[in-house]
């Protein structure tokens, strides 16, 4: 098995020399290879026994015979090598996940000319064929990776390969798209919020305003104000006119901090990765310090993919 780990690194690292990484890859003469599948080799072994046997016994019938299969299966070699010639491979989306989760990478093919595709395999180089897709003109195709740690991951070359329509021989393409994905620390549920050093780490703040359902305080009517808020009852009875101001209910504001975290460099990612996942899944704001780098309060889903990527691609080499 290391041996062939060492090839096939060493074909990888001759055909990336040859043909550098790209986001759209047309399928020619250079990039297909045509060789007899499985079932083909045992064919030819059968053809070549059959072929052994006929010249003994001098069969006629027997060598016609021979020749029309041989014959097959070059017609069959060149359909293969159609179906996939003129084929364009473009690099679509890489969707982040987090460590220890399959990655999902999506790609699209398009066809050249009205010629359709049949019984196209799709897969990474040295793995077996995640997907089989037919194609009349174009379409999405979706590969999967596992991914162990976070940061950038990088997959290896897509392999495109066919053995229609008889799957004597199997033409196949290697193609090296340009994309990555991005990894996020796999989150740890259960840990405490961490606390900073000056222990402001949770901070609370009220924000008043006339659309809640909680009463607050009283105060002088003002011009627009609404009608609904005002002490009508009150003002009958010679009082002034006031009116009521509400609040909308309490949010806190988190900060979660590096150096406030416990464990290792990965645990305390992984801390604040799970911290930032609730945190955003109960819409409160929060801020993030990482050495090097702080994130002001804020919330939403921008708020949290960007938190999510600071850990992620924190001293990590681009």
């Amino acid at each position: 098995m290391a041996r062939v780990s060492a090839l096939q690194r060493w074909w990888r690292q001759r055909l990336s020399q040859r043909w550098p990484k790209q986001r759209e890859v047309l399928l020619d003469h250079r990039r297909i290879l045509v060789l007899p599948s499985r079932t083909g080799a045992g064919f030819l072994l059968l053809l070549s026994l059959m072929l052994v046997a006929a010249i003994n016994f001098q069969n006629n019938l027997a060598l016609a015979l021979v020749l029309w299969l041989l014959a097959l299966m070059m017609v069959s070699m060149l359909h293969a090598y159609m179906n996939l010639s003129g084929l364009r491979v473009i690099a679509l989306r890489a969707h982040p996940a987090f460590a220890g989760q399959p990655v999902r990478f999506e790609l699209e093919l398009r066809c050249r000319g009205r010629r359709p595709r049949q019984a196209l395999q799709l897969g990474w180089w040295g793995q077996s064929a995640q997907t089989r897709l037919d194609l009349r003109r174009r379409g999405i195709a979706q590969l999967y990776l596992d991914s162990e740690r976070r940061g950038w991951l990088r997959p290896p070359a897509v392999c495109v390969a066919s053995t229609w329509p008889l799957g004597l021989i199997r033409a196949w393409g290697w193609i090296d798209l340009d994309w990555r994905a991005l990894v996020y620390p796999r989150p740890e549920p259960g840990s405490n919020l961490p606390a900073g050093p000056d222990g402001s780490s949770l901070s609370g703040s009220r924000h008043h305003s006339a659309a809640g359902d909680e009463f607050d305080q009283l105060r002088d009517y003002r011009p627009g104000d609404s009608p609904r808020h005002v002490l009508w009852k009150s003002h009958a009875r010679g009082g002034p006119l006031q009116t009521r101001v509400l609040m909308e209910p309490r949010q806190e504001q988190r900060w979660l901090d590096y150096s406030a975290a416990r464990g290792s460099r990965e645990q305390r990612l992984a801390s604040l990765c799970h911290w930032v996942i609730t945190l955003s899944a109960r819409r409160q704001p929060f801020g993030l310090r990482l050495p090097g780098l702080q994130l002001p309060l804020g919330s939403g889903d921008p708020h949290r993919s960007q938190a999510l990527r600071a850990l992620a691609l924190h001293e990590v080499e681009s």
